[in-house]
């Protein structure tokens, strides 16, 4: 299959006029679904994906690191295994355990501070961390915790980009964006393991039925993930 017959000369539609909540999620799977557009563009664009790091033992404990080179961007998935006990597996480990975990070690090592042109996004709004904020800068650079860093934690916190996936919790999103900014969250979907608590639509909908002004709301929802991956807007 050639390039131009994948892609036809087609003019694209403005994303007002395509990404309304009407229609997000409204089809069944086609040859222009997303994962499936996805895995062609890959293939017809050749993109080289490398384990970079794999050090994760047999108690699945460790870090990994995968990179995605897509023409003169780099795109890295950093797994972090630690080990979990059984009294906090529940339905809180995402949060508590795995954002939560990314989040502290990438402060620890500051790695946003020392890498500042690498953009990371972490899920789920961060879990905890919104609310962990004045803690971590009071404690978290105490003689016990690390008092040798470059920057407080809530500076490096903001570095990152945090999703919006909360399930439509309101307090969880203000709280997400008193603490980091509304230029730090994108849109996330978590598609599509959170279709068994919600329907698709509504992991949008809050978002706008939430009073923000319209500038901040167009940020969240469309023009802060088109300026992080580099698209018009």
């Amino acid at each position: 299959m050639s390039q131009e017959r994948a892609f036809p000369d087609v003019p694209l539609r403005p994303p007002d006029l395509v990404m309304r909540l009407e229609r997000l999620g409204s089809a069944h799977q086609t040859r222009l679904s997303f994962l499936r557009a996805l895995l062609r563009r890959f293939r017809i664009e050749r993109w080289q994906v490398t384990r970079q790091r794999f050090d994760i033992d047999e108690r699945g404990v460790g870090v990994a690191v995968y990179a995605v080179e897509i023409g003169e961007r780099m795109y890295s998935l950093i797994a972090f295994g630690h080990q979990i006990p059984p009294e906090k597996r529940t339905d809180r480990v995402i949060a508590e355990e795995w954002d939560a975990t990314f989040v502290l070690h990438m402060i620890a090592k500051q790695i946003p501070y020392r890498y500042p042109r690498i953009k990371f996004i972490v899920p789920h709004l961060g879990g905890p961390i919104p609310m962990l904020m004045n803690r971590l800068d009071k404690q978290g650079q105490g003689p016990r915790g690390h008092p040798n860093l470059a920057e407080a934690p809530s500076v490096t916190a903001r570095r990152f980009y945090y999703d919006t996936v909360c399930y439509g919790s309101k307090p969880a999103f203000l709280c997400a964006l008193e603490a980091f900014g509304a230029d730090h969250l994108v849109t996330g979907s978590d598609y599509p393991v959170l279709q068994d608590w919600e329907v698709y639509r509504e992991t949008f909908a809050y978002i706008e039925r939430l009073g923000l002004p319209k500038e901040t709301t167009d940020k969240i929802l469309h023009h802060n993930a088109q300026a992080l991956f580099g698209f018009e807007h």
